[in-house]
């Protein structure tokens, strides 16, 4: 049996579930009613959700990283994502946003005056000096520089496994953000399956060389970014109790993809 999809067919159903999510986004935004205490707290999930669905947009517009080796990458991303809004949203939520805030505001002061330390050692154009201003007027709208905390170590002041553990989601860590994490650190047991391999020559003594492959685009890759997307929005319905109209778009596209290869098998079995 024939599963070769069309290109074209294929990209009619991804360009769809894109649409899609976007309007199941804009429904839950639309949706929600922001008081003064949780603000900043709306901010903070709402611009995580906003990033990953970003981040999918852009990779699922880019067939050549759907595999192990590039497309890996960007789902320890989207996996950390994951991670984050449901540890915000297990408990004690608006004082887990703000930290949130404030390390990410603490890290921008960090790269801020490492760039004025790096133009007092040196030839400074006007472009930089233009640079510079920006980020430390940017800084402020937020907050005062002079009142900006450092902190450098983690947001949460935890580690990434603790807090997956404490959201309940320690098999997503180790089932799906260890294994990215591999190829995001490109550590040895990534290297051996994608950057290196051993030669052929017995001269050689089984020595690895390094070789380029040129990977097929997988679509369980590209999937993987829509089911973990699917993951966080559900995360979101329960913490708000939103009454959501719009139906799964991930659902709507496995349901899309089926009907796609049945088309696919009858016309293979009427020819």
């Amino acid at each position: 049996m024939n599963k070769t999809i069309d290109a074209g067919d294929f990209n009619r159903i991804l360009n769809k579930y894109l649409a899609n999510i976007n309007a199941e986004f804009l429904e839950r935004w639309n949706l929600l009613v922001p008081t003064i205490e949780d603000k900043e707290f709306i901010e903070v999930i709402i611009g995580l959700l906003s990033r990953q669905i970003s981040i999918t947009h852009y990779y699922l517009s880019s067939p050549n990283t759907w595999n192990g080796d590039i497309g890996t990458i960007i789902l320890r991303s989207i996996c950390e994502n994951v991670i984050n809004i449901s540890w915000i949203l297990k408990d004690d939520s608006i004082n887990r946003a703000r930290m949130f805030i404030v390390y990410g505001l603490g890290q921008e002061k960090l790269q801020l005056e490492h760039r004025k330390n790096e133009m007092n050692n040196g030839e400074v154009s006007e472009e930089e000096i233009q640079m510079v201003e920006y980020m430390e007027n940017s800084l402020n709208q937020e907050k005062y520089t002079f009142l900006t905390d450092v902190n450098i170590g983690s947001w949460s002041d935890k580690s990434i496994l603790k807090i997956a553990e404490e959201a309940d989601c320690l098999d997503f860590y180790h089932l799906a953000f260890t294994p990215f994490s591999n190829s995001a650190h490109g550590t040895w047991n990534h290297l051996i399956k994608y950057s290196l391999r051993k030669s052929s020559n017995p001269l050689h003594n089984l020595l690895r060389r390094p070789i380029f492959y040129n990977l097929e685009p997988d679509i369980t890759f590209a999937e993987l970014a829509m089911k973990y997307l699917s993951k966080s929005l559900r995360k979101f319905d329960n913490y708000f109790n939103q009454k959501i109209v719009s139906k799964d778009s991930y659902e709507i596209y496995l349901e899309d993809l089926e009907n796609l290869l049945i088309n696919k098998d009858d016309n293979n079995t009427s020819q």
